[in-house]
């Protein structure tokens, strides 16, 4: 029966000493946290998701302080857990993509073939002037909004309040559907003072024979939803669209998907390349710099981790960078960009620093950064895929001396002119097995799957000179080794 090398290494563990790894927070990506809500029914798209992100809370509720019935609608616009992120007003709508912030372009909604002279209902606020909620109704005929209508509801009421506005100018056609939406804040000028709260019930069109069959303006039935899994201990800035789980992992059941998208400025319109981002620390605004991460206090090391990349633009790259910090300042660190690689492979990128640091942080993309400049070669940058997996730090290299295990693998002939053979033992198992090939400035040159007792190295693109071999398993190193290439 075959048995790994790793498990003979460790019979012989008094002979030898292997990398040790340093634990990055998380770094297999296999903790996700999932959250449940309820949002009323026929309301599929809400502020929640955002709210759990940047808060830990929800932010569209359920309450049983009606107006009428047994249930009204609470939002709230809600303080981020770091100070630096934006607040999240709380809104819900019938549409089904709200992506773009300018609801007159929003998709989905309810069927509708009436033409209202207005809309009413009623409502509770804690504002007197900074802020005021918002109501909203977009009427579309075939896909296309044709009129709109905003009103800002505010003022200090503790008791449910009516309103009643009416639609100037008046509609001039009939729709085939609407799309409502609310909001805790004006969300319109500004994301919303914290801690502005709205109660609305038993809302409905005036002057229409009927109402919307999904309107559901009393909001006394409800459905259940999740949010999509959101990553511990990193931060995506809250883009869940942009930073995914994925089950196509190199270990383990997940590993963590940086997609980039296209995006549009809330104000404006304008096309705004949106690129994945995750960081095991926090943006602060007014240092233009992130902060936080995690524990590390040694001058150096080598990252390392697994990535397949799939570019838009073969032009672009995906990218990766390590700071490491001395009471917030960054006194070192190390960065690279990452290009196509339709399987995973395995990066090792050493970095250093001028003193001691007091921690690490982490930082991910998945398209190269353009500034502010949002040429048509950014546009066509949407659309890249990074997968990235079992990112560590290697913080020691010891290497392993003489001992009896190291006849499991053999070389020769050393030096070598055009072909080199590995022998490795017929008892080894080479699951998750690797050999690299090294420079003599530690640049991984091949990187090759162990799946064989006998592994042939050509010189090829090998320049004469000095090579150092590594195996590596279950992110132990193995056996190292010199090679000379004549």
């Amino acid at each position: 029966m075959k048995t790994s090398l790793c498990s003979l290494f460790f019979l012989s563990v008094a002979f030898f000493s292997v990398n040790a790894q340093t634990f990055v927070p998380n770094g297999g990506f296999e903790n996700w946290t999932t959250n449940s809500y309820m949002l009323p029914t026929n309301y599929v798209t809400s502020s929640n998701i955002q709210s759990f992100i940047s808060s830990n809370v929800e932010n569209v509720i359920q309450t049983t302080s009606a107006y009428h019935g047994t249930y009204a609608i609470q939002l709230t616009t809600v303080a981020p857990v770091t100070p630096a992120i934006d607040t999240t007003g709380g809104f819900f709508s019938n549409a089904t993509n709200t992506d773009t912030g300018d609801p007159t372009t929003w998709t989905g909604g309810i069927p509708y073939n009436q033409t209202p002279t207005g809309i009413r209902g009623y409502y509770t606020y804690n504002v007197d002037h900074a802020d005021s909620a918002l109501i909203g109704v977009v009427f579309k005929k075939n896909g296309v909004s044709f009129a709109h209508y905003f009103y800002a509801v505010g003022g200090i009421h503790s008791a449910y309040t009516p309103f009643a506005f009416t639609f100037t100018p008046a509609l001039t056609q009939t729709p085939d559907s609407i799309i409502f939406v609310a909001t805790s804040s004006n969300l319109l000028v500004f994301s919303g003072l914290p801690g502005s709260t709205v109660k609305f019930d038993s809302i409905s069109f005036t002057g229409a024979v009927s109402q919307p069959a999904l309107m559901n303006g009393d909001f006394e039935s409800w459905t259940s939803y999740n949010t999509p899994p959101s990553l511990n201990n990193w931060n995506s800035g809250g883009d869940y669209k942009a930073v995914t789980q994925t089950t196509d992992a190199y270990s383990g059941t997940y590993a963590v998907e940086l997609k980039t998208l296209a995006g549009t400025q809330n104000k404006g319109g304008a096309f705004q390349l949106n690129i994945g981002n995750l960081q095991d620390g926090q943006w602060n605004n007014t240092t233009g710099t992130f902060a936080g991460g995690f524990p590390y206090n040694l001058p150096s090391g080598v990252l390392t981790f697994y990535y397949k990349y799939a570019p838009a633009n073969p032009k672009d790259s995906a990218n990766i960078n390590i700071s490491l910090k001395k009471n917030g300042v960054n006194v070192g660190g190390a960065g690279m960009n990452l290009k196509e690689a339709s399987s995973y492979t395995y990066v090792e990128m050493p970095f250093s620093g001028n003193q001691i640091p007091d921690s690490a942080m982490i930082s991910i993309g998945s398209s190269y950064w353009q500034g502010q400049t949002w040429a048509d070669t950014a546009k066509s940058y949407v659309g890249a895929v990074l997968k990235i997996d079992q990112v560590a730090i290697k913080t020691s290299s010891t290497g392993i001396t003489k001992n009896s295990a190291d006849t499991n693998i053999t070389f020769y002939p050393n030096p070598m002119k055009e072909t080199g053979v590995f022998t490795i033992s017929a008892q080894i198992e080479f699951t998750g097995m690797n050999l690299r090939i090294y420079n003599v400035a530690g640049v991984a040159v091949k990187i090759l799957p162990v799946n064989a007792n006998t592994i042939y190295l050509n010189k090829g693109d090998l320049l004469p000179g000095i090579y150092y071999y590594e195996f590596s398993q279950d992110n132990s190193v193995l056996k190292k080794g010199k090679i000379i290439v004549e």
